[in-house]
């Protein structure tokens, strides 16, 4: 049986088609829907507009669901908010957990790749030793080269003192470098979609962070839309295992003016704010260095929860 509601949204997309009136981006004007509100015609759910293309809050009928809103990010079928309260509902933009990354030491240079373990490893063999142990195994480790493969951080397998394997197919890498001790490296990143903020949207971050107990230091830091811009703010972890870290980056009435917390275990301390300038109707990438002191030594994100408060 056809719901009445499907039934609908059928007949006002064949009506459209047949008297001409253009394409369902075209808003239709219709009296019935609120004031503020816009809508924009009669859509299959997969040709729904990209919710970042028209403005949070307007509204469009799906074949076969019915009335849905926009909310910035999504299309919803419910419930039917007014623009203000769409532009306010918060939503976990990533979430992750288990993310642990570690460093070799610095002698492990002068790196050629190989294949292992029948090609679904690449096995990185070097003229030193990377003095990492087994207890690092599963653990990131970043990895770069000029040709053959994306920087980044890659699953690592401990073979031998002078061998390790990466859980990515071979490749022909050609001047392999892996990440060291004391150099910072970004092991976890997230894209906040342009147009997701608003003019006094809030993106908060909020961190679980684990690493070796033990007095070697390690670091923590953030970078707010590519550079570090008053974001990148070092956390030294000296005998830290455990901590809650949160940081906030608020735009100031204006797409392109933020003010950005440190990251911080206790919302009671005072700090100084850092100030961006990044262009949020353009995709902006936060993203989270680590840094060790000795090999071997770890960092854990034992959770990230990313979450967006989109505001006009």
């Amino acid at each position: 049986m056809v719901h009445a509601t499907q039934d609908f949204a059928a007949f006002r997309l064949a009506k459209r088609v047949a008297l001409g009136l253009g394409t369902p981006f075209e808003p239709t004007g219709d009296p019935a829907v609120a004031k503020g509100v816009i809508d924009y015609g009669v859509f299959t759910f997969a040709n729904l507009p990209l919710p970042g293309s028209v403005p949070i809050g307007s509204r469009a009928t799906a074949v076969n669901l019915g009335t849905v809103w926009n909310t910035g990010t999504n299309w919803v079928a419910s419930p039917a908010l007014t623009t203000t309260q769409l532009a306010r509902q918060p939503y976990v933009l990533a979430q992750a957990a288990g993310v642990e990354y570690t460093a070799a030491a610095a002698t492990f240079a002068t790196i050629t790749a190989t294949s292992s373990t029948g090609g679904t490893k690449t096995r990185l063999t070097s003229s030193g030793n990377h003095e990492l142990s087994a207890a690092s195994n599963g653990r990131l480790i970043h990895v770069s080269a000029d040709s053959g493969i994306t920087a980044g951080p890659y699953v690592m397998t401990y073979v031998s003192a002078k061998v390790l394997d990466i859980t990515y197919p071979y490749q022909a890498l050609t001047n392999t470098v892996v990440g060291t001790v004391a150099s910072p490296f970004t092991f976890y990143s997230v894209t906040v979609p342009g147009g997701a903020m608003g003019a006094n949207g809030i993106v908060q971050v909020e961190i679980f962070l684990e690493c070796s107990a033990t007095a070697t230091a390690k670091a923590l830091s953030m970078v707010w839309g590519g550079t570090g811009e008053g974001a990148s703010v070092a956390i030294n972890g000296n005998t830290l295992y455990s901590m809650k870290l949160k940081t906030r980056i608020c735009n100031q009435n204006a797409v392109d003016a933020q003010r950005i917390s440190e990251l911080d275990e206790n919302a009671l301390t005072a700090s100084q704010a850092g100030a961006a300038t990044r262009d949020t109707t353009d995709d902006q990438i936060f993203s989270l260095l680590g840094t060790v002191a000795a090999a071997d030594e770890f960092l854990r994100l034992s959770s990230i929860q990313v979450t967006v408060y989109p505001h006009v």
